[in-house]
C-alpha cells in the first residue's frame, strides 16, 4: 500500500473492523420464557436483534453459555 500511496495526495484511513473487535465483548441477557412448535424448541431472552444480529441475517455462528447452574441463579443487584 505504501508504494501505491507514496507521491500522492491521499489519506488512507484504516478501521480495525470486526476482525480485530469482535471477540471483545460479552452480550448478556435473561431468559424470560420458552416456546415451542412442535419441532423446535425457542428461549426467550431480554435481548433482542439490534444487539445480536449476525445469526439471523446470514447463518453465522454464535457461541452460547450458561454462566452458572439453574439450580443456583446469579444473583443480580
Amino acid at each position: 500500500m505504501r508504494d501505491l500511496l507514496t507521491g500522492r495526495d491521499l489519506t488512507l484511513i484504516i478501521e480495525p473492523g470486526r476482525s480485530l473487535v469482535a471477540n471483545t465483548a460479552v452480550l448478556v441477557n435473561r431468559v424470560t420464557g420458552v416456546k415451542s412448535n412442535g419441532n423446535k424448541n425457542f428461549i426467550v431472552i431480554d435481548g433482542s436483534m439490534s444487539e445480536l444480529i449476525r445469526p439471523s441475517l446470514y447463518g453465522a455462528y454464535q457461541v452460547h453459555s450458561i454462566p452458572s447452574s439453574p439450580a443456583h441463579p446469579l444473583a443480580l443487584p
